[in-house]
């Protein structure tokens, strides 16, 4: 005696004989063959679907951060003694990618200025002066790129450093990449963005 193959119903996704009739359960036609579509999926399946993240944004060194329906996730980078942050996105009034000169470069110029304006040597002063100059100059090229997200009941933003660094350099050219896939994921779940200025 040949096996018989069951066929799913297409509205229901009951599984069953092939029959004229059409289905069992709730009299949708069948079809002719096995269609091999999925049984629709339990409240539970849903539940978890919507934790699944879907998109993973490798920010290299810094982290790598995980979206999904419900949430945002934060995996710091590996050897980093940061723990594992997440955020419903029920929570979450807005994201945005703040990208500013990098001055913190300036604390580096401070002690050899304040050398230079000490030292009696006018070699040592010009050398001093050439690090402030170098300092200042890595100041205003480079770039500091930080995520903040900013929350619904107001508490203070958190920010999350990605990288320093030119225009030009890999790092930056890494999270302006992930930032243009997560920020139009982030729209779509009706997350307010924040584009860099």
């Amino acid at each position: 005696m040949p096996a018989q193959i069951l066929v799913m119903c297409e509205a229901c996704g009951r599984p069953q004989f092939p029959r004229k009739g059409g289905c069992v359960q709730c009299g949708a036609p069948l079809p002719e063959q096995p269609t091999g579509l999925k049984r629709p999926a339990t409240p539970k399946e849903k539940l978890f679907d919507a934790f699944e993240p879907f998109l993973e944004g490798d920010f290299g060194r810094a982290g790598t951060v995980l979206l999904s329906q419900r949430r945002l996730e934060w995996q710091p980078g590996p050897g980093s003694r940061e723990e594992k942050k997440t955020y419903p996105l029920v929570d979450v009034a807005q994201v945005e990618l703040e990208r500013r000169p990098a001055w913190e470069a300036l604390l580096v110029a401070a002690l050899p200025g304040i050398a230079a304006a000490l030292v009696s040597s006018p070699v040592a002063r010009w050398i001093l002066l050439g690090l402030v100059g170098f300092a200042a100059l890595a100041c205003f090229t480079q770039r500091r790129y930080a995520l903040f997200v900013r929350w619904r009941d107001g508490k203070d933003p958190l920010g999350l450093l990605l990288a320093v660094g030119t225009s030009g350099s890999p790092a930056v050219q890494r999270v302006l990449s992930v930032w243009e896939s997560l920020s139009a994921e982030l729209r779509s779940l009706g997350v307010k963005v924040l584009e860099p200025s």
